[in-house]
């Protein structure tokens, strides 16, 4: 019986070493972002193939530019376009930093 207490505390070293070589692992590729009302950003575009309009959902841009109008939450934001037509809201997986300048952002 006295080998018990020993064994609960192995035990629980080992299932806290698993969790840490879990975590790392599933958070090698987790980038933390956030995004504040004004930002640039890239946005996915989600578009469809259509033959009868001669559109080839391949060869359309992957991302477009879009700014930040409204943090609803750290995962969620809502955008509009340049020209500051609404888009709604997006989530975080669908947007990219914005790395280069456009020419209305002041320096």
């Amino acid at each position: 019986m006295s080998l018990l207490p020993e064994m609960y505390e192995d035990v629980k070293k080992r299932l806290h070493a698993a969790y840490e070589t879990n975590a790392k692992q599933y958070n090698v590729r987790k980038r933390p972002l956030r995004f504040s009302q004004g930002d640039i950003v890239w946005k996915k575009n989600h578009f469809l193939s259509d033959a009868s309009k001669h559109f080839s959902k391949k060869l359309a841009p992957k991302y477009s530019a879009s700014r930040v109008t409204k943090v609803i939450s750290p995962l969620v934001y809502e955008l509009s376009d340049l020209d500051n037509n609404p888009l709604g809201r997006w989530h975080i997986k669908d947007l990219k930093a914005n790395s280069c300048r456009f020419d209305d952002e002041p320096l």
